[in-house]
């Protein structure tokens, strides 16, 4: 590999990371009003089995923290998918056969 390559391919990479932090975030957010609006962070620290007490601002973190955490889990698998299956593909994306 020439030292141009290894450029690129570390430009894609953290092109990717990027995305993958953004959109994540992006969702959490969104996922963390859906809950919360129907969901109050007192009532479940309330309910949880294990004492402790939560304020309204630290359960919307803590949520936030958990969905982003989540989703960036989720981007991160959706990638290494995604670059299984460009791997096993032609340069004209169509899949290879395998006769």
């Amino acid at each position: 590999m020439t030292s141009t390559q290894i450029e690129k391919d570390n430009k894609i990479g953290l092109v990717n990371l990027g995305v993958t932090l953004w959109v994540s975030f992006l969702f959490a957010a969104i996922a963390t009003m859906l809950f919360f609006a129907t969901f109050d962070p007192i009532d479940i620290a309330q309910v949880a089995t294990f004492p402790f007490e939560l304020d309204r601002i630290s359960g919307y973190s803590i949520g936030f923290i958990l969905f982003w955490a989540l989703l960036i889990i989720n981007s991160c698998i959706i990638n290494w998918l995604s670059a299984q299956n460009t791997s096993s593909m032609t340069g004209s994306g169509c899949p290879q056969d395998k006769e």
